[in-house]
């Protein structure tokens, strides 16, 4: 390792080598395999969080189509009982007598 190389040990047990001259984080796994570069890592989770980003932009659509759908239903049902229904008002209690 060069001068230029920091090492760092994290208390999860992984290490990260810092090299300050190529602003590059490597991140060794604990039996000292590569876990990755931490560009390479920041790009997946980037990529992760647009996939959510547009999972939950076709959630909000399809929950805004669901209610507009409801709201029509409940619209024809209501038409439906007042065309049933007629202009007839409800028998007051004064009438029953």
């Amino acid at each position: 390792m060069a001068k230029d190389t920091r090492i760092f040990r994290c208390s999860c047990g992984n290490v990260l080598h810092i090299n300050f001259v190529t602003r590059k984080i490597t991140v060794m796994g604990r039996e000292g395999e590569r876990a990755g570069d931490l560009d390479e890592m920041v790009a997946d989770l980037e990529k992760e969080a647009a996939g959510r980003d547009r999972k939950f932009e076709r959630a909000l659509e399809e929950g805004a189509k669901e209610k507009q759908r409801l709201e029509d239903l409940f619209e024809q049902a209501k038409k439906k009982v007042s065309e049933e229904k007629g202009d007839e008002k409800p028998p007051s209690i004064f009438d029953l007598d």
